[in-house]
């Protein structure tokens, strides 16, 4: 495990070059806290409240290729927070941690352990939440130039070691973009056992309690099944795949349901988002289309359902659905779904947005009941800089269904082509201290909170909020989390 060394505005292993000299804005000074110390900053709406940590790219990933595919996870793994990372541009996997002083600390997948992979692009990344020791889902939708891909499973040992196993070959072999999608539920099987879900480039298909590969037939129409190969290189990286509950169990039944998207090139078919249930038992069910929906902005309607995540937007204890539609546009669906149909959603638009809707999460950063839906331009133009990217958070009024923005993030020193904001998620983070063991959950809940994390081409930010998630002071460790902007 290498520790990470100090630089301008962000921690970076050592020999990875780094911009240097930075101070805390607001005061004009440095801070300097030792060889493996933090140097915290200060910028956007956050920035008279709480610090910043920008975490820069390993050695192993190369330039503009680190934080393009990131992985929060629910085990810190000894320490505060954990998250993966993944190269979209070859086989480099790595595992970060984060103590409650602010430290971080990253474990590199060996080389030989993805030997497998056959060289190809991780691009999605899937936790089975639970598990013990942490299983994790590796993908790529193209290995050894065949076009075809495959699904890896990583087991997370306490030490940050395990090894890469393939998959058994699914009833489809060697099918077209396998692994574009990776989401982990229950679908069929035991009830107890976790369902691994893959979408193809055409199909989706289910790993019933891990074991055993089914290709679900599908009932209805209007639902998509199909991804568009012909898609700018940037929208193909993943295809966004949720195991998420939004209509209402009929009649008390457990009825799982399945959101599968379908984004198209500008000048073909509209970008789809299906919603599936599924009924049977065992490796026998199906999949039912309950409904699809395009772009309620025609003008948008071909990148729709390139981005989309679940939160409670409204605070009424219901699971709502985010939707990007990369340019301009977003659209909030509220829940539980009316029977049969899918709500008229809430539209929030962007005039300046240039891949407005590229990425998109939920999470709650002003501390009021409900979530805010934050929505990633990694292309937009901020100080000047074009592609240097931004991140706006909305809250949303349900009872006029309409959006405000309530903060907008972006680099407190934009560069040309950082895409900040390519990703967007919410890290669980335990301020305890010490630390939970690995495996371990947070002693106390009060304790446990979610910092919001922001990939970039080549960096990854953590913003922390006063009074719930900065970092203490633990015994020994040397911070400056009592530092603030005034």
């Amino acid at each position: 495990m290498r520790l990470l060394r100090r630089s301008r505005g962000h921690v970076t292993p050592s020999g990875t070059s780094a911009r240097t000299n930075i101070g805390l804005a607001g005061l004009g000074l440095a801070l300097l806290t030792g060889s493996i110390g933090c140097n915290w900053t200060t910028f956007a709406d956050d920035a008279k409240k709480a610090p910043v940590r920008s975490i820069g790219a390993p050695d192993s990933f190369k330039e503009q290729d680190f934080g393009r595919s990131l992985l929060p996870l629910s085990d810190g793994q000894g320490k505060a927070a954990a998250f993966m990372a993944s190269s979209t541009n070859g086989t480099n996997v790595s595992v970060f941690t984060v103590d409650s002083g602010g430290g971080v600390s990253t474990t590199s997948i060996p080389g030989s352990a993805l030997n497998d992979t056959e060289a190809s692009t991780i691009s999605s990344l899937a936790e089975d939440v639970g598990s013990s020791p942490l299983n994790l889902l590796l993908a790529s939708p193209k290995v050894h130039n065949q076009g075809y891909g495959r699904v890896y499973s990583y087991t997370l040992s306490p030490t940050l070691d395990g090894a890469v196993n393939t998959l058994s070959v699914p009833p489809l072999p060697e099918e077209p973009g396998l692994g574009r999608g990776l989401a982990i539920g229950r679908v069929g099987g035991v009830e107890t056992k976790s369902d691994i879900i893959v979408a193809s480039d055409a199909n989706v298909v289910v790993m019933v309690d891990g074991t055993t590969w089914t290709a679900p037939a599908t009932a209805g129409s209007g639902c998509d099944p199909t991804f568009d190969a012909t898609l700018d290189p940037r929208y193909k990286l993943r295809r966004p795949l949720l195991a998420a509950r939004l209509w209402p169990d009929p009649a008390g039944a457990t009825v799982q349901q399945i959101v599968s998207t379908s984004p198209h090139s500008p000048g073909g078919a509209a970008g789809t988002v299906s919603f599936f249930s599924v009924t049977g038992a065992g490796t026998s069910f199906e999949l039912n289309c309950l409904a699809a929906v395009t772009a309620p902005k025609p003008e948008m309607r071909a990148r729709f359902g390139v981005s989309v995540a679940t939160g409670d937007f409204n605070a009424d204890g219901q699971l709502d659905l985010l939707v990007g539609a990369p340019g301009q546009n977003a659209y909030i669906y509220l829940g539980p779904f009316p029977t049969g149909a899918v709500p008229t959603p809430i539209t929030i638009s962007d005039p300046e947005g240039v891949d407005f809707g590229f990425s998109v999460a939920a999470l709650n950063v002003d501390g009021n009941p409900g979530d805010e839906a934050l929505i990633g331009d990694p292309y937009a133009t901020v100080g000047g800089k074009s592609q240097a990217g931004r991140v706006t958070a909305y809250a949303v009024n349900a009872a006029t269904m309409t959006t405000e923005i309530k903060k907008t993030y972006s680099d407190h020193s934009p560069e040309t082509n950082a895409n900040f904001g390519w990703t967007v998620n919410g890290l669980k983070f335990c301020t305890a201290s010490p630390s939970p063991a690995a495996g371990m959950p947070c002693p106390s809940e009060a304790e446990t909170s979610r910092v919001l994390m922001i990939g970039a081409a080549n960096e990854v930010f953590l913003y922390y909020r006063e009074g719930v998630n900065i970092p203490e002071r633990a015994a020994g460790a040397t911070t400056i989390s009592d530092v603030r902007a005034p």
